[in-house]
């Protein structure tokens, strides 16, 4: 690591009462079910995935102006920005009777306000039904991206780290923008909405267990990283990295600091889902597949 110029960050700091009791209810027992041996049983991992976003979608609801909707199993998350990516719905259990129901709610949901939407389809929501109601719904399967977990224990820190790259947490407002206009980039997303996801990504700066990195080349942004910290799981998210700056590995970079971060303030589980792009860098750090999450997107009438 001495080829970098890396920044220290002390790590997270303690939860307050209120966001610790909130976050733990999205937790797998991971001491109980897997001991101290280091096995990751695949039920373990699964629940530790699924709970991450589920704790993510609690502290947007609870911290930014996004509108979220809880109807039985589903939860319904809606932004100002008219992204698929940034307007989600996912069911936390098989929606049996109910499923064409809430199906038709949450397409009517997205389209009284304009937005298109992603539904997060998860194993414990999962049924061939819901995937044909889904389409016949309009929404379109999106593929699917593996589900990984890492026992952070194992993992893999022998990586070379790029010359002249930084990488500090982001710490303020002004370093929030930044970070969102970087990810933006990243994810080439059409310029038309940049600065409604900047604006709507800004607020996340308000989530105590959410931290922010941003690696950069000669004091030039190049990629972003989230982690949501919960008791023992650490979740990773927008790690993207500006297309001049990939395959030079500051994206391996980024996301073993923040997987480090993430040890140190007491994290022993470390998930994420994968795209085609991070999947060869996941796997080198240790990650192994435990499920597979299914999206499918329904786009404005």
């Amino acid at each position: 690591m001495s080829e970098s110029v890396m920044t220290c960050y002390d790590g997270f700091p303690h939860m307050g009462v209120t966001d610790s009791v909130r976050l733990t209810s999205f937790v797998p027992d991971i001491i109980n079910r897997d001991g101290r041996d280091g096995v990751i049983e695949e039920r373990t991992a699964i629940a530790a995935i699924e709970g991450n976003v589920r704790a993510c979608m609690a502290a947007w609801e609870t911290y930014t102006d996004a509108e979220v909707e809880h109807d039985g199993p589903v939860i319904r998350l809606c932004t100002d920005v008219p992204l698929a990516m940034m307007n989600v719905a996912t069911s936390t259990a098989p929606l049996g009777a109910e499923l064409e129901a809430r199906v038709a709610a949450t397409s009517r949901f997205f389209a009284q306000r304009g937005k298109p939407c992603h539904w997060w389809d998860f194993p414990s929501g999962r049924s061939a039904a819901l995937a044909t109601c889904l389409q016949a719904e309009g929404f379109i399967d999106h593929g699917s991206a593996p589900g990984m977990a890492l026992n952070l224990r194992d993992l893999n820190d022998d990586v070379r780290w790029p010359a002249h790259l930084s990488i500090t947490p982001v710490a303020d407002a002004a370093e929030m923008l930044q970070w969102a206009h970087t990810s933006y980039t990243g994810y080439e997303l059409p310029d038309a909405y940049r600065q409604a996801y900047v604006a709507s990504l800004a607020q996340y700066l308000r989530i105590p267990s959410m931290r922010f990195y941003l690696a950069s080349f000669h004091q030039e942004p190049v990629v972003t990283a989230m982690v949501m910290l919960q008791p023992e799981v650490a979740g990773l998210y927008w790690i993207a990295t500006v297309p001049a700056a990939r395959g030079q590995g500051a994206g391996t970079a980024i996301t073993l600091h923040a997987l480090h971060e993430a040890r140190e303030a007491g994290a022993r589980l470390a998930v994420l889902e994968a795209s085609p792009l991070g999947l060869p860098i996941y796997t080198r750090l240790g990650f192994r597949e435990f499920c597979q999450v299914q999206s499918y997107v329904r786009n404005i009438a």
